[in-house]
């Protein structure tokens, strides 16, 4: 896969982290129990958190030790 084809991947996947978030938030003020209000809001906040890692992954900024653009491996599974 090249690097193109990765950030193009990386992006599409942010967007939907994104719609996820908005999806979650949303319905947070559709439902009554607020057993299902709290897991509403804890799904997006992990939302959040897979887009900040999918940010920083995109633009470089993992530790050494991360996943890194430069290092992709192709798994045959596509």
């Amino acid at each position: 896969m090249s690097n193109s084809d990765l950030l193009a991947v990386l992006n599409l996947a942010i967007k939907k982290e994104e719609e996820a978030y908005a999806f979650y938030t949303d319905l947070v003020s559709m439902v009554q129990a607020k057993d299902a209000q709290e897991t509403l809001k804890f799904l997006a906040k992990e939302e959040a958190k897979h887009k900040e890692f999918l940010v920083a992954y995109r633009d470089n900024q993992q530790a050494a030790t991360g996943l890194r653009l430069d290092a992709a491996v192709d798994y045959g599974v596509a």
